[in-house]
């Protein structure tokens, strides 16, 4: 997913613990840089250097703690700027299960509205599995820091409930 960002960013660098990853990443063309790093939670960026952070489907893996650790470096190394998540909010995972060694905990939108305050919720929609007919397992969530205008699309109302019925090329 990182490798999408290149399309909409003069620059893009991803964090990632396990090093075979990186050097997956690594194969592909891309002038994205990939760092390994040992946390996520403490990322070599200094404060308010990016404009845009995004997580896709690893929240969902982390104990409360670390999450919590991790949405706060997210928060100072864009200072400024926007948040994406996109994780499992799912209430069918909201209890957190082990299963084959991978630990999974969904939490609700609310739970990261309170985790990441005082940024605010910009939009949140339904998150597929497979395709936007899939089945609905979580959310995609757009926060932003409490100094910047709320957003064109934050007072759409069907944003939230059908994203297929509109059309945002704009």
């Amino acid at each position: 997913m990182t490798l999408v960002l290149e399309e909409f960013f003069g620059r893009a660098v991803g964090f990632e613990r396990e090093q075979a990853l990186v050097t997956a990443a690594s194969s592909v063309p891309s002038r994205i840089e990939i760092f390994n790093v040992p946390t996520l939670s403490a990322v070599p960026l200094s404060d308010g250097q990016a404009d845009f952070a995004f997580c896709c489907t690893v929240l969902q893996h982390m104990m409360d703690e670390s999450t919590r650790d991790t949405l706060a470096e997210m928060r100072r190394v864009v200072g400024s700027g926007f948040i994406l998540l996109i994780e499992t909010s799912h209430p069918g995972f909201l209890d957190g299960k082990y299963g084959e060694g991978i630990f999974t905990k969904g939490r609700s939108v609310g739970e990261y509205e309170i985790m990441l305050a005082p940024w605010c919720s910009d939009f949140v929609r339904p998150r597929h599995i497979g395709s936007t007919s899939g089945e609905v397992w979580g959310s995609l969530m757009m926060f932003r820091s409490p100094d910047m205008m709320r957003g064109e699309m934050s007072d759409d109302a069907n944003w939230t409930s059908d994203e297929l019925s509109r059309s945002y090329v704009r």
